[in-house]
């Protein structure tokens, strides 16, 4: 099913637009999310066992910063934020290209999924239908927990998926971007492997390709990531 936007009578809380809420819809978005975070929380576990047999190398760390730059500095907080949701700026197609590209390296959601969640979040900021407002689980100590956990987290296992023809029409309709977004999860897979492959290349080791593979690829995809602001 569907929640329609409606007109909202003057002092009525704005009401919920479309988002599809079926169980089956919710169920393959939460799927869809536990297998994004996998890697990350994989890597989590193996990396004290690396670190102890093998160490952390400067390579190690230049390919981690570089890919989390890329990924969230560049792709998700410039491009899917500023630009594809905002429209703070214009831009060619190649480099907007690029820009979808690497935000979906992030592992946050394909592009018109992350710009349908977060124009709607800015329709319905902290009242009832914002997707991820850490405002709205109760007060006191347990509330505050359970927001933290909620806006981080938590809203991506139990909600629904907005209507990408509703939300950012100007972003589905146009072929490239829609290209991206269709192949969104061979994207996250590039930036995984990516930076093993570079670790490999540079060092002619399976430890210089796994080190690259595990710290900028795997460890770099569960390092907090708060949703960028207005």
């Amino acid at each position: 099913m569907a929640e329609t936007t409606q007109a909202v009578a003057a002092g009525e809380k704005p009401l919920v637009s479309l988002v599809s809420t079926s169980k089956q819809v919710v169920r393959a978005h939460r799927a869809s999310s536990l297998l994004m975070l996998a890697p990350g929380v994989l890597g989590v576990l193996v990396a004290p066992f690396w670190v102890q047999r093998f160490g952390v190398t400067v390579l190690d760390l230049g390919l981690f910063l570089a890919m989390y730059w890329l990924t969230l500095g560049v792709g998700l907080s410039v491009g899917f934020h500023r630009h594809f949701t905002h429209g703070s700026f214009q831009t060619s197609a190649p480099l907007r290209w690029l820009l979808a590209v690497l935000g979906s390296m992030g592992a946050q959601g394909s592009l018109t999924y992350w710009v349908a969640v977060h124009r709607r979040h800015h329709e319905l900021s902290d009242v009832e239908g914002d997707p991820h407002s850490p405002n709205l689980a109760g007060r006191g100590i347990a509330g505050t927990l359970r927001g933290l956990w909620h806006g981080h987290y938590g809203w991506s296992l139990s909600y629904g998926l907005p209507n990408a023809m509703h939300y950012c029409p100007d972003l589905a309709r146009v072929p490239y971007l829609a290209a991206v977004n269709r192949n969104y999860r061979k994207w996250v897979l590039a930036g995984l492997l990516l930076p093993g492959l570079v670790g490999g290349l540079v060092t002619w080791t399976w430890t210089g390709a796994f080190g690259g593979l595990l710290w900028a690829g795997s460890c770099g995809s569960s390092c907090p990531r708060t949703r960028p602001g207005p």
